[in-house]
């Protein structure tokens, strides 16, 4: 059951990571409108609330792979 728990966060987890990355483009352009705006979406990064969420992220697909590849059942 644990197994299948693990595969599913890594497949929510992966989701979400894609739909954070895909919105710093969203949030850049955004910006863009009110004329103040970082050239690379990845400097985004920098700021606090992007990089909490991306670590949270990433630390729930390792927990998940953790669960996935190994837990007993």
């Amino acid at each position: 059951m644990k197994k299948h728990w693990g595969i599913g966060g890594i497949i929510l987890g992966l989701l979400f990571l894609s739909a954070e990355l895909y919105c710093l483009k969203v949030i850049q352009s955004l910006e863009m409108l009110h004329g103040t705006w970082l050239l690379n979406a990845w400097e985004y990064m920098k700021e606090p609330q992007c990089l909490i969420a991306i670590l949270i992220t990433i630390g729930v697909i390792i927990y998940s792979c953790y669960l996935a590849f190994f837990s007993k059942k």
